[in-house]
């Protein structure tokens, strides 16, 4: 039997059995329905289903089909003639020409009864009992684990009854159900760990299959959809629930920031795996089906702090915290002894650990990176975990790990290896998240309707307002708002510092009404709570301890603190009684012990008690351990960063401008050394308000951290390579913070300065992050250098308002106006920039102006950026006619638009189109008819259809030409375009002419005599396309100069789509992965001009490419085409050759002059750590301001790369005495 994809265009067939030439098969279909219990008539379904097949079954049936089965997971009834059976025998008799079989839920039920295994790769079709017997019947087969069956048992229903609730204790919610309030956050590939190219397509096939995004065309484009639509992406429970995702994805690191919910979706992931094996049935009945049909696994869900105990081989689960375990130091020993400690103490090994792995799939959750805080720690945790994964990835899909951090504050900090892992981070809580989660709060709160309205009122009107949304975008924060609008109405903190302290106060308030001991001692307890705040904090990093503190310990600690302050140590007991069992930010996690329950608790704590205890210093009684010199103390240190917010964020306002010459003074020092890490905190405390009251301070930061380099930083922290965009997300500053409107002032001016570099793009990104929209609309309609000479609204007006998303009607409407008046290059860069909206625009014109904007769009060819719009015809038209999904149609056999077709079709009638959308309909439609059953990839039909269509509405262009050159490399020996013998036979499809010339790529006089028949600028662009992409390169030397004369009577524009189309045709041409050596080319390249060059470029191996540049390029970078050729091929010299080459650095500050004229936003420099000390960084920092964007980034990792350790904040605090 062969099966066919899923999700692909199958011409009708989802498997075929017998011949596979089709000429004797047999023809199976699935039709699956998510949900048969909501189909009333199943008998219409399996009708309509049927009809809907008629004519691929008919031309199957030509094909030499001779049986038709139809598979449904619909049940049937039996009742003669009447039943469903009897009714679709009978109906598919009559309609269907081959014999005819419908295999119903019962027949698949019954063949199914015996496939054990298979059930276990589909456990959905299994009740909850069933399941348990069949995975420990299939691991018993290993006699080591039929022993340890019970442990197992044991361990996981210990484990599910500590994860039952939340970890963060909540007023009035001390024990919320964890499965009462969890939402599901999106996932997506983070944009600063790029990783392997198939894990950004694996995770944009897993979108698609579930259905609600988009599905892009190449890896570095593969997400951008999810980030720009996250509200329509998928959660991360249901994207680690997929099992073709986990199959092809095994090993994930997650990243959030803190509250984010990264501990809490690992407690999430792990419950449904020991629900499902314990048949907690009803616990599973609240949980999406998404979430609890995947494949079925043992969980197993550590702390990386724990590990690193482990490792120095002590037992981090002993209640006694110095306990030596004596097993060998690695992961395997130190699952068994997890195993162990849970299970009451029954015998477990590391034998039992590896039958176990290659028996049963695991799912190994690993949280908490960032909470090993020693750096030499974490680099053994790092190295073990992967090489135990090694050790134990024996069977396929046997082991999924997912390891949860918070994203690493410096490039040097231990990581997992981004070609293993795919990194995804959980996004922010967008409003419809927020709003699902107050609800789901305000159920488990028992609170009534009218009191809920009122709370979603407040809740609605307080994420209006730029600060707050911030503050409700991590769940933690989000559940701390929601407390506070319950008790304070709309009253709420603008300060996360205060947002805190307000919301602890009033549980302590709450606490003091129910215990004497609280309500004595409260002001003690929020010192004592802050001192074990910083002793666990300070002792975690310093001592390399694990968090924790033994009841024995915390009592001395108690003592000894009362001791110090001149306090009564009698009351010692009710002290500790009240620190464990009223306050609840302590629990205990391993018995004997006690920890903060979250960390941004603890370390909220920790900058409590730095604030509060440090003394002053009058002149004659100095004393160090001042406000200030804490400050210096822990602001350098990335593992305080968190810390240090919250510690900021107390500071009274008189206390405010030496806090800002502070910060500046690290930014200051930023300036001198390139670390980055003082521009991350300094931004921090702005987003945080901590400047909010003293304006001019905030002042100050901005114009420190917004320096030369300053702006180089940002621009390249925002640049997400994996979509090529620029995102302003992570660099927001609210207006109104303090510091925003100064940031404004900075970065117009600067917009205005760099217009023609490559800095334009990502300073207009910082600029939306910092203003709102109507201000951005006011700068772009009041600058004069935005507009034409006479005043007039021109292309660069509707550029800038593009780059500023600040489009609106009249951008709209002016975009029909300037389409007609672009270059190509200067319409591809407006296209790139206007995305979605452009395409929108051109649904709302009339005929002859929608024609005309679709010819020059289309003779764009490669250049135009794809962008895809669901509910927009036009776009989806342009989409379907882009060259670089006819690559993807070709790769993969399937039509990457026939998902949208239909729908749009369902929808037009209900649209509001005008003759242009109208048309874009139709059209897409005619073409789309001919993409089935894969045929793009085995046959010219569609490829002819395809462009025979365009070209009858829109005329020839470049997009034409280069489907047509595609089409050439379709896979079929039939297929050889017979009868045609020459490119300009125009009785002959162009398709078919570019078949033709597949097989004249060693023939130069042929091609030479091909040359001397082009007659029009179409011919010269059809004969350089097969030139360039299908002939050899002995072939393309002997042509240069007819090239050389072809092009002579081109553009610029048209020697940079055909540059970019031979980067595509990589994926198709064989002919292009042979290249050029200097022997055969240098010479003949004297005198040619500079599209020549670069052609020659693209067709030359890696060494005739540099001499090339050398010869020619050293002293000649004119314009943007120039520029980005060249630049990924002397950034790479200059960036790892170990030798600071002048010529290098003088030609790529010439190639940021011209960055801002190109249609794409740039090189990407994948850079490999272990070659991040041979850049020279001091050099391009000290041009950053002049350097392209690429070439700046990999200088900054490098410098934070070669930073030195930072001091222990434990040890800086010995040696000045800051609590003596």
């Amino acid at each position: 039997m062969q099966c066919f994809p899923v999700g692909m265009p199958d011409g009708g067939r989802d498997a075929t059995a017998g011949d596979t030439s089709e000429n004797d098969s047999i023809i199976f279909q699935v039709k699956f329905a998510r949900d048969p219990s909501t189909i009333s008539d199943k008998y219409e379904w399996v009708k309509k289903a049927i009809e809907g097949e008629v004519t691929k079954v008919r031309r199957l049936a030509e094909r030499g089909a001779r049986k038709y089965y139809l598979v449904t997971n619909l049940p049937a009834t039996s009742h003669l003639e009447s039943g469903t059976i009897d009714k679709v025998n009978s109906f598919a008799k009559e309609v269907l020409s081959i014999p005819f079989q419908c295999l119903w839920r019962d027949d698949l039920d019954r063949r199914l009864d015996g496939e054990f295994d298979l059930k276990l790769r589909f456990p959905h079709l299994l009740t909850g009992p069933d399941l348990l017997r069949l995975i420990w019947d299939r691991a018993s087969d290993t006699h080591i684990l039929s022993e340890a069956r019970a442990t197992i048992e044991t361990y996981l229903r210990n484990q599910f009854e500590a994860d039952e609730f939340l970890r963060f204790k909540q007023v009035d919610m001390l024990s919320t159900k964890l499965f009462d309030l969890y939402i599901d956050v999106p996932a997506v590939p983070s944009p600063r760990k790029r990783g392997a190219p198939r894990f950004s397509q694996t995770y944009v096939d897993t979108v698609t299959r579930i259905g609600r995004a988009l599905r892009r065309l190449e890896p570095e484009e593969a997400a951008i959809q999810a980030y720009r639509r996250v509200s329509e992406g998928i959660g991360a429970s249901g994207l680690f629930a997929d099992m073709i995702h986990l199959t092809q994805v095994p090993q994930v690191v997650i990243e959030g920031a803190p509250g984010q919910g990264k501990t809490t979706l690992t407690q999430y992931l792990s419950q449904i795996q020991r629900a499902r094996y314990l048949g907690k049935l009803e616990a599973l009945a609240q949980l999406p089906k998404t979430h609890t049909s995947g494949p079925i696994f043992l969980p197993i869900k550590l702390e990386l702090r724990d590990i690193a105990v482990w490792l120095k081989g002590v037992d981090p689960w002993n209640r006694d915290t110095d306990a030596r375990h004596g097993q060998t130091e690695s992961l395997e020993s130190a699952i068994a002894g997890h195993i162990r400690r849970y299970s009451g103490g029954r015998q477990f090994s590391v034998e039992h650990v590896h039958s176990l792995m290659q028996s049963i799939p695991i799912l190994l959750c690993l949280d908490a990176l960032d909470e090993v805080a020693d750096l030499d720690d974490r680099k053994r945790v790092v190295e073990e975990v992967e090489a135990a994964i090694t050790r134990l990835s024996g069977t396929p899909g046997n082991l999924v790990v997912i390891v949860t951090s918070r994203p690493t504050a410096l490039s040097n900090a231990p990581t997992f290896s981004p070609e293993k892992f795919q990194y995804y981070s959980l996004a922010s809580i967008d409003p419809n998240l927020a709003f699902q989660y107050a609800r789901k709060w305000s159920t488990a709160r028992g609170i009534r309707e009218d009191v809920r309205a009122e709370i979603d009122s407040i809740l609605r009107t307080k994420l209006q307002s730029p600060h707050m949304a911030e503050l409700a975008k991590n769940t933690m924060q989000l559940t701390i708002l929601l407390t506070l609008i319950s008790s304070r109405g709309s009253s709420l903190p603008d300060k996360r510092t205060e947002l805190y302290t307000a919301y602890l106060e009033q549980f302590l308030s709450r606490e003091s009404d129910k215990d004497p001991s609280v309500r004595e001692h409260r002001d003690l307890l929020m010192e004592l709570h802050g001192y074990l705040g910083y002793y666990l904090h300070a002792n975690a990093e310093g001592n390399r301890s694990s968090g924790r503190i033994s009841n024995e310990n915390l009592r001395q600690l108690l003592v000894d603190y009362l001791e110090r302050e001149e306090q009564d140590t009698s009351i010692v007991d009710k002290i500790f009684k009240a620190v464990v069992e009223r306050v609840v930010a302590l629990v205990s996690r391993v018995e004997g012990t006690l920890e903060f329950e979250v960390q941004p608790l603890r370390e909220y704590f920790a900058g409590h008690y730095l604030y509060h205890t440090a003394p002053y210093s009058p002149p004659g009684r100095e004393r160090k351990g001042t406000k200030p010199d804490r400050f210096d103390g822990i602001a350098n240190n990335p593992y305080w960063l968190n810390v240090t917010r919250f510690y900021a964020g107390f500071f009274s306002k008189g206390e405010l401008f030496d806090l800002a010459h502070r910060v500046c003074d690290l930014l200051e020092q930023s300036e001198r050394d390139g670390v980055t890490y003082p521009r991350r905190l300094a931004l921090s405390l702005l987003q945080d308000w901590v400047f909010s009251q003293s304006p001019k301070a905030a002042r100050m930061v901005v114009d420190a951290l917004f320096t030369k380099q300053g702006m180089a930083w940002a621009a390249s922290v925002i640049r997400n390579p994996v979509i090529d965009m620029f995102e302003n997300s992570s660099f927001y500053l609210p207006v109104g913070s303090g510091g925003a409107d100064r940031a404004q002032e900075i970065l117009q001016s600067e917009i205005v300065r760099h217009l023609s570099t490559d800095r334009l793009e990502p300073l207009c990104a910082l600029l939306e992050s910092v203003s709102e929209p109507e201000s951005l609309r006011r700068f772009v309609d009041g600058n004069p250098s935005f507009r034409e000479g006479n005043g007039r609204k021109d292309a660069r007006w509707v550029l800038i308002r593009g780059l500023l998303s600040a489009n609106d009607t009249d951008s709209m409407e002016r975009f029909e106006e300037v389409v007609g008046k672009l270059n190509r290059i200067e319409l591809a860069k407006l296209l790139r920039v206007m995305t979605l909206s452009y395409a929108e625009s051109m649904d709302g014109m009339q005929a002859g102006a929608w024609r005309e904007a679709m010819c020059r769009i289309l003779d764009l060819g490669t250049i135009r950026p794809p962008s895809m719009h669901p509910d927009c015809p036009s776009a989806l038209l342009l989409l379907r006619a882009h060259p670089t999904v006819w690559i993807d149609d070709l790769r993969h056999g399937r039509s990457a638009t026939r998902m949208f077709g239909s729908r749009l079709s369902g929808e037009a009638s209900s649209r509001d189109l005008n003759e242009g959308g109208r048309r874009a309909l139709e059209i897409f439609t005619e073409i789309e008819e001919y993409l089935d059953g894969g045929m793009a990839r085995t046959s010219l039909a569609p490829w002819v259809h395809c462009v025979d269509t365009l070209e009858r509405e829109f005329g020839r262009s470049w997009s034409t030409i280069t489907i047509s050159c595609e089409a050439a490399a379709i896979v079929s020996p039939k297929e050889r375009a017979k009868g045609v013998t020459s490119l300009f036979d125009e009785d002959a499809s162009l398709p078919k002419r570019f078949r033709m010339i597949r097989w004249k790529g060693n023939d130069a006089q042929w091609w030479a005599n091909e040359y001397e028949q082009c007659s029009t600028i179409a011919d010269r662009r059809i004969w350089l396309t097969g030139v360039c992409v299908w002939t050899s390169p002995d072939v393309f030397a002997q042509l240069l100069p007819r090239i050389e004369d072809a092009l002579a009577a081109l553009d610029s524009s048209d020697a940079w789509i055909l540059l970019n189309t031979m980067n595509s045709a990589y994926s198709y041409s064989k002919l292009l992965s042979k290249r050029l050596q200097t022997h055969q080319v240098l010479t003949s390249l004297r005198g040619r001009s500079v599209a020549v060059l670069l052609l020659t470029i693209r067709r030359s191996d890696k060494a005739t490419q540099l001499q090339i540049i050398d010869d020619f390029f050293s002293d000649y970078v004119q314009d943007g085409i120039v520029a980005h050729e060249i630049l990924p091929l002397v950034g790479d010299r200059f960036l790892f050759d170990g030798e600071s080459n002048l010529m290098d650095l003088e030609t790529l500050k010439a190639c940021a002059r011209f960055g801002s004229l190109l249609p794409y936003g740039g090189w990407e420099f994948g850079v490999d750590r272990r070659k991040l000390r041979k850049i020279p960084a001091r050099t391009i920092l000290e041009n950053s301001d002049i350097l392209p964007l690429s070439i700046v980034g990999p200088a900054f990792d490098a410098v934070d790369y070669a930073a030195p350790k930072a001091k222990a904040v434990l040890r800086i605090a010995n040696q000045e005495s800051w609590f003596k």
